[in-house]
Order: structure tokens, then C-alpha cells, then sequence
């Protein structure tokens, strides 16, 4: 059986040596993408997650199905949060964003704009 498989090597030899580059660069591709993904998602998390690192509670509002949008959080908000016993600060951070949809709800663009 091992002289069968080692002529077989001698035989096409071509033929094993590109089927084993092929294998490589597919590995090598795949590796690739996969530390390209792990360091994009911990960069973004690190990102988003600096603003908040000290941060004891995060207040963010959900969407409302009825009004089709996310209510508004506004200083009244952040004063109740700020009279509260034990809170030592409070702030509010705004920002806006508007979305483009087409007719079937594609998202065809979007712009978030946080005010500083």
C-alpha cells in the first residue's frame, strides 16, 4: 500500500505539489482573517468601551416600537441621576444619527454625529 501511495507521488508530482500550495494559501488566508477579525472586534471594544471604563451604571434608552424611535434622555434625566444618594456625578452624553432605508428597509446609508 506505501509503495502504491509513493508511486503515485512520483508519478504526479505536480499534481501533489500544487494541491499542497493550495492547501497553504488557503490555511495562511484563513489564519489571516482570523487575527485581522479578533484584533478589529478587542480594538472596537476597547474603542467604544473607553468612554465608559469608569463608569458604574450606563443609562441608554431602548427603541420605541410605538413611536418608531429611541426616546430622548435628556439633563432632566441626568439631574434625577445626579439627586440620587450615593452618585457622585452624573452626565449625559448626546448624540444624533440618521438612517436611510429604501423601500423594502434596506439601510442604503447612515451618519451618527456625537456632539463634543
Amino acid at each position: 500500500m506505501l509503495q502504491v501511495a509513493l508511486a503515485q507521488v512520483r508519478l504526479n508530482a505536480r499534481r501533489f505539489i500544487a494541491v499542497a500550495v493550495a492547501v497553504t494559501i488557503a490555511v495562511g488566508f484563513l489564519t489571516a482573517t482570523l487575527i485581522i477579525n479578533s484584533s478589529s472586534k478587542a480594538s472596537l471594544t476597547q474603542s467604544v468601551g473607553q468612554s465608559f471604563r469608569n463608569a458604574d451604571l450606563v443609562v441608554s434608552a431602548n427603541w420605541d416600537e410605538v413611536a418608531e424611535s429611541f426616546p430622548v434622555l435628556d439633563d432632566r434625566i441626568a439631574d434625577l441621576a445626579r439627586n440620587t444618594d450615593g452618585v457622585a456625578d452624573a452626565y449625559a452624553v448626546r448624540d444624533a444619527s440618521v438612517s436611510v432605508r429604501d423601500g423594502n428597509g434596506t439601510l442604503l446609508c447612515a451618519a451618527v454625529e456625537h456632539p463634543g
